[in-house]
């Protein structure tokens, strides 16, 4: 109900990031996937299409050896699936979004 400006150049960056959201490796773990589900996500990604389909991916703090690894994190998709990605893949799409609507201002 807020809609916020932007410009042409942030729209362009911010479709750039969301297209290098790709997973690494697929880890083929029912049970990690059911597990993971029931704990809090970090960040959360609804992309809802032309034709209103809605794809979300979830995204899930990496443990090992009991603390979190800082580089990487768990991603589950629509398919079922878990997937591990690097934070760097993910982290401008997470960002506010108001470090898109000040780019090229």
């Amino acid at each position: 109900n807020d809609p916020h400006p932007y410009s042409e150049e942030a729209l362009k960056a911010y479709l750039t990031f969301l297209r290098n959201i790709y997973v690494e490796k697929y880890i083929d773990k029912h049970a990690l996937y059911d597990s993971l589900a029931q704990t809090n996500p970090i960040y959360r990604i609804c992309i809802v299409d032309e034709a209103d389909s809605i794809n979300q991916l979830t995204f899930y703090p990496l443990r090992t050896k009991g603390k979190i690894d800082k580089n990487f994190c768990y991603v589950l998709t629509p398919k079922g699936l878990v997937g591990i990605i690097p934070y760097y893949r993910i982290d401008p799409v997470a960002r506010p979004i108001e470090f898109f609507t000040s780019f090229g201002q």
